[in-house]
């Protein structure tokens, strides 16, 4: 199957940029991929959702919401705030939405735990658009905004910050 289509919420709900390959969830035989949130359309519920689909049947195998509403941050009208793609180490899906925050699911779906992050003003509404990156027992978070952009660290295991350096980034670039 050939999948030409995701379908969201509602009427004109994007998702973000790229899919991500989990593995075989569902036993099909075949590698099922996870995708982050349609934004907010204004016609959408939730800026912040994570949805699993079958690749071989092209359904949803499962999807979560870890936001419900208009983020606070302003959008630029050709990106969506799940500009960030979600990364998955075997055991765990990890979803950052810029300044909402980063999720943990484990690989029902089920909400291991979250970090929320500031809500900060970027470039015209660009937003941070870093994925996050899991390396070994961490999983770091880009922030870049024009306000106090950061790094963190991140426990994969539990979402307690290990480390942060703020201002990384100046913002006259």
């Amino acid at each position: 199957v050939l999948i030409r289509e995701w379908v969201g919420e509602a009427q004109g709900d994007q998702f973000g940029w790229i899919a991500r390959n989990l593995g075989d969830l569902d036993g099909d035989g075949v590698e099922d991929f996870v995708t982050s949130s349609p934004t907010w359309s204004g016609a959408g519920k939730e800026a912040g959702r994570v949805y699993v689909y079958s690749t071989k049947s092209g359904k949803v195998l499962w999807d979560k919401t870890v936001h419900k509403g208009q983020p606070e941050s302003t959008l630029h009208i050709k990106n969506t705030y799940a500009s960030e793609t979600p990364v998955v180490d075997g055991e765990r899906l990890y979803a950052s939405f810029g300044n909402l925050g980063a999720f943990c699911l484990d690989l029902d779906g089920k909400e291991l735990w979250s970090q929320r992050f500031p809500v900060a003003k970027t470039r015209n509404g660009w937003g941070t658009a870093a994925s996050p990156v899991v390396f070994r027992d961490r999983i770091f978070i880009v922030n870049d905004n024009d306000e106090s952009s950061f790094l963190v660290a991140l426990d994969k295991k539990t979402g307690r910050e290990l480390t942060s350096i703020e201002e990384i980034f100046d913002p006259k670039f």
